[in-house]
């Protein structure tokens, strides 16, 4: 009986072990600007963003966006400004943004 539980502990601890070192798949990626459904960061090098995810990047000359059907956050040097879907916003000045999250 002893040597049951211990094993039934060690398959425990083993297998919470691989389920914590799982890791979950940062999607977010970069995308032609073929589609109004995705994010939008306006520059002189407009970009455009699609799935969700968390990427850091280096994006100089920001002045705008456009949301399509995404929520989420875009950092830049100057703010931090949270949207929600079908927004669109400008900024007074460029901006360069350096984190990018689409929930």
């Amino acid at each position: 009986m002893r040597k049951l539980k211990k094993t039934i502990g060690v398959a425990a601890t083993a297998a919470a072990l691989t389920l914590t070192g799982i890791a979950s798949a940062n999607a977010i990626n970069r995308v032609d600007c073929t589609d109004n459904n995705y994010l939008w960061l306006s520059s002189a090098a407009t970009t455009c963003w699609a799935n969700a995810g968390t990427v850091n990047v280096k994006l100089f000359g920001v002045y705008g966006f456009s949301t399509g059907q995404n929520a989420g956050t875009i950092v830049s040097l100057h703010r931090r400004q949270v949207f929600s879907k079908n927004g669109v916003g400008n900024w007074d000045k460029n901006d360069t943004v350096t984190q990018l999250t689409i929930n």
